[in-house]
């Protein structure tokens, strides 16, 4: 039993320490499977509903239809010749193009982010399958590389435990057993010793009392000492002594008596043992046989030989189990299948329902066309229907128009009735014989006016009364040398006159040609123009200066209030954005010595903001906005913060950081947090769950339409 080559124990427990952990990694691969399986199933689904609606316009079309443009474009610019109409219109064919295709992804700019962002998951889901299958493949050359190390480690016993965990029990059992078989040879040598000594004894003290009660001490020291009784010397002592050596000889015979009992029982006790260890090794025996031919028939079972290798049965459940996971995937794929049959057939019912009442044209064709058809018939309605609306609105604006009118040429008639009737005629023509009376009135009274004006002026301001009365005592003389006199001074006047005269001409002359050339005028409107522009300009570039200077002004004291708060505490946030990668923010300088933000690394490297990834600078940007949020609301009345997907660039552990932050900044006023991104409100309710509301929008318009429509 010793001589078994059975390896050792400490062996075997990390051959079952290894193999517990194939079993972990191999149960962590699959979770891991199932998990990316389902992930993926969720996003070809959104994928599916995103495109159900019809094509999604994509980056990559836009930028191929514009390259196209830009090609036909160069080929009309660039050709010697002049362009066919042909190319003119392959040309606009791919301007509208372009234009359609930007219009579409401004338009449908959430579907186009839902579907490229499905299309990344799935990318990245097929990433991790790789990596997985690369994690599979690496397992599973370890499971093969630990069976063949646990079979060569057991080829020289001929016999091996079902698996590693086993063995340890295994080898506890040989151990035990070749203790026992140990023991029983070493109790079954003393017996054999103890029964060869008491035969010699027993001899000699038959001979002894044959020849007498005084050989009795020297014969059995004789078989003690091995020596040869039948030649033994009876020696020749005193009464006295002789019965005192047997006496003695009596109590040591005594003594091998009660020994020889005592190993007798324990001979027996050993009998038993082996017995039972017998018995045991019989029952393990058969209990491997027992395991032996189960084994054969599982193996049979799984179509392997009966002296398949656990590993090998592995490899076949696994690839069993993958087979009922393919049937249940093939299963559920099956019951999709039948959903989108079914929703299909009530679509088409639904699609002819619609046709029956609104287009019986369209009876017989398939169903896809028919909704098509309906569609466009729909677009076209709705098209005509806006068209109605515009002319109905302008009808009615120019009704309200002639109503307009139709009240000023009442109001005019009304006039028209009141002059007729103030100026007592009877027609529009004596109206107008009126009208014409009453300008030559007002002109001889204004004529009359400047006379009397010209005449006050000429009276040196005198009134008429009085000028008369003055001249009435001078002489006609006197009257006729100052005339004179007055008509040479009117002549000088008149000569100044005419040169006045002649150079308004010239001045009307050159006004003229101005006027005829049209290129001067237009140049000094232009002047104009641009001279009113730059007034204009200037007082607007006056006035940006100005808010330009106090801005800055005003910036630098708030820098100088509110830096060091702010800074110390975005210093503290900071970190825990980023998970430990940055310690600390500091102020430096750059080249032309203006103060820069820079971000100290946990190593002690630094980097500016330019310098960081867009993930890290979005958390630089969340530390500095929470910290001034804290800052304000230490002086004034919280606010409401409205955030839209600002987490779109941080992993899941960053994420988590960013929602405890605003979960602590919630306690002390209101976030207002939007997301498509059903994780993050996981991540919330883990990061956040004292303080965390969430409100699908989905529900609330669903709820909303019900209402409606119950109303």
């Amino acid at each position: 039993m010793r001589a078994l080559p059975v390896p050792a124990a400490a062996a075997m427990e990390v051959s079952a320490r290894e193999a517990e952990t194939l079993a972990q990694d191999d149960e962590r691969l699959r979770e891991a499977r199932r998990r990316l399986d389902e992930r993926r199933r969720r996003l070809q689904g959104q994928v599916r509903e995103v495109e159900r609606t019809g094509p999604v316009p994509s980056e990559a079309a836009l930028a191929e239809a514009r390259a196209r443009r830009d090609a036909l474009w160069a080929a009309l610019r660039g050709g010697d010749a002049a362009p066919s109409g042909d190319a003119g219109e392959r040309f606009e064919e791919a301007l509208r193009e372009a234009d359609g295709l930007a219009d579409a992804l401004r338009v449908q700019a959430e579907r186009v982010a839902r579907l490229a962002e499905a299309r990344e998951g799935l990318a990245a889901c097929d990433d991790e399958r790789r990596a997985l299958d690369d994690e599979a493949s690496a397992l599973a050359e370890r499971r093969e590389r630990h069976a063949r190390d646990f079979a060569d480690a057991w080829s020289a016993v001929g016999v091996a435990p079902p698996s590693a965990s086993a063995a340890a029990g295994w080898l506890a059992a040989h151990a035990e057993l070749a203790r026992r078989v140990d023991e029983r040879a070493r109790v079954q040598a003393q017996l054999d010793e103890d029964a060869a000594r008491l035969a010699r004894a027993l001899a000699a003290l038959a001979r002894a009392e044959s020849r007498g009660a005084g050989a009795v001490a020297g014969g059995i020291a004789d078989v003690d000492a091995g020596a040869d009784v039948g030649t033994a010397r009876i020696p020749s002592d005193e009464p006295a002594a002789r019965l005192a050596r047997a006496e003695a000889e009596l109590a040591r015979r005594a003594r091998v008596a009660h020994e020889h009992t005592r190993l007798r029982d324990a001979l027996g006790a050993l009998d038993d043992e082996r017995a039972s260890a017998a018995r045991a090794l019989g029952l393990a025996e058969s209990e491997a046989d027992a395991w032996r031919e189960r084994w054969a028939v599982a193996m049979d079972v799984l179509g392997l030989a009966s002296d398949a290798l656990p590993e090998e049965a592995t490899a076949v459940l696994d690839g069993v189990q993958a087979l009922f996971g393919k049937l249940e995937k093939h299963a559920g794929l099956a019951r999709r299948v039948a959903g989108i049959e079914e929703d299909a057939s009530i679509f088409a019912a639904d699609v002819g329902r619609l046709v029956a009442r609104h287009a019986s044209d369209l009876a017989g064709r398939p169903a896809d066309e028919q909704a098509d058809e309906l569609l466009r018939r729909s677009q076209l309605a709705r098209e005509a229907e806006r068209r109605r609306d515009e002319w109905i609105a302008t009808r009615d604006g120019k009704r309200a128009e002639c109503e307009a009118l139709e009240h000023e040429r009442d109001a005019a008639r009304r006039t028209l009735d009141e002059l007729m009737q103030r100026a007592s005629v009877a027609d529009l023509d004596g109206l107008r014989a009126a009208e014409r009376r009453a300008d030559d009135a007002a002109r001889l009274d204004a004529r009359l006016d400047e006379l009397a004006q010209q005449l006050l002026q000429a009276g040196d301001g005198v009134p008429g009364d009085e000028l008369r009365q003055q001249t009435a005592e001078l002489e006609v003389d006197a009257v006729r040398v100052r005339l004179r006199a007055c008509q040479d001074e009117f002549e000088e006047v008149s000569e100044e006159h005419d040169r006045a005269i002649h150079d308004l001409a010239g001045t009307q002359q050159g006004l003229e040609y101005m006027r005829r050339d049209s290129r001067a005028a237009d140049e000094a409107e232009t002047a104009q123009a641009l001279l009113a522009r730059v007034r204009s300009e200037a007082r607007r570039y006056v006035r940006a200066r100005l808010a330009a200077v106090l801005l800055r002004r005003e910036v630098e004291r708030y820098r100088e209030e509110n830096q060091g708060p702010i800074l110390r505490r975005a210093g503290e946030l900071f970190p825990r954005l980023t998970l430990g990668r940055y310690a600390r923010l500091r102020v430096g300088n750059d080249g032309d010595g203006r103060p820069v933000l820079v971000c100290v690394r946990a190593d002690g490297s630094e980097a500016e903001v330019a310098g960081l990834s867009d993930g890290t600078r979005d958390q630089l940007f969340l530390a500095l906005r929470v910290a001034s949020l804290e800052r304000h609301l230490e002086h004034d009345e919280p606010l409401p913060l409205v955030l839209d997907d600002v987490l779109v660039h941080f992993d899941d552990e960053r994420a988590r950081a960013a929602l405890a932050v605003l979960g602590e900044l919630a306690t002390r006023q209101q976030v207002l947090f939007f997301t498509h991104h059903a994780r993050l409100v996981d991540l919330a309710r883990e990061a956040a769950p004292d303080v965390l509301r969430v409100h699908d929008l989905d529900d609330a318009r669903r709820v909303a339409e019900e209402r409606a429509a119950g109303a």
